[in-house]
């Protein structure tokens, strides 16, 4: 009999199949990159509430059923050596129809709620951007988050809570570190918030979860991601 496992442990399992998926599946890395940018767009536009969940679920609808697909494909691959029947055939098809219409589906949902919202002129979205600092704190981070995701995908070391390069409690630490930086004008804040920063990446250190390169590469890149998205975004 299995030892239940923990909430982390199935938590990290799961974010660990996603991960999977972006390593080594074409199609899954596209729809995800589309997915956010799709995303990050909407958190510019007004929508209301009920038009954002539409475009979550969409999206992550399309998503599910490409991992749901390829997992089908994968088991089908490994028996359809021994049994090559053509109703395997038949479920792949089905498989692949299903991740089709779902894609239809975010393809008609995007329209329908984005193109009544994405008339206006680029300059006022540009001006919309900078006058939202709290959205931006908020976009700096997600950016950070995703690209340690991603490069955890390409480099396909570690899982998303645990080692790899590069760290990505390095990379949060020090966006949050960077953010301070930017926007608190009380110095000992920012002080304390480097400290915390520091001792969170030393702590990956002397766990031996991270190398002192997936340390410094995780705390470089959240820093600097951070800033160069504000200054892009707020134009300081």
């Amino acid at each position: 009999m299995m030892k239940n496992r923990s909430v982390w442990e199935s938590l990290n399992n799961a974010l660990g199949g996603i991960i999977l998926s972006l390593r080594y599946e074409r199609n899954i890395r596209f729809h995800f990159v589309i997915g956010l940018a799709v995303f990050i767009y909407t958190l510019f536009l007004s929508l209301t509430m009920v038009e954002r969940a539409l475009i979550v679920f969409a999206i992550c609808f399309v998503i599910t059923a490409e991992m749901f697909n390829t997992a089908i494909e994968h088991i089908i691959d490994f028996f359809i050596t021994t049994n090559p029947n053509p109703v395997i055939r038949m479920i792949k098809d089905i498989s692949s129809g299903a991740v089709f219409l779902a894609a239809v589906n975010a393809i008609l949902v995007g329209f329908f709620i984005l193109y009544r919202n994405s008339y206006s002129h680029v300059g006022w979205l540009v001006r919309r951007v900078r006058s939202m600092e709290n959205m931006t704190i908020f976009f700096s981070i997600v950016i950070v988050i995703s690209l340690v995701v991603l490069i955890k995908a390409l480099t396909k070391t570690g899982t998303p809570f645990h080692g790899g390069f590069p760290s990505g409690h390095a990379a949060f630490g020090f966006s949050v570190f960077a953010l301070s930086v930017l926007y608190v004008e009380q110095y000992i804040i920012t002080v304390l918030v480097f400290i915390m920063a520091f001792i969170m990446a030393k702590s990956r250190l002397d766990k031996g979860v991270h190398t002192p390169v997936q340390v410094v590469s995780g705390g470089v890149l959240g820093f600097l991601i951070t800033v160069l998205v504000n200054n892009i975004l707020i134009g300081g």
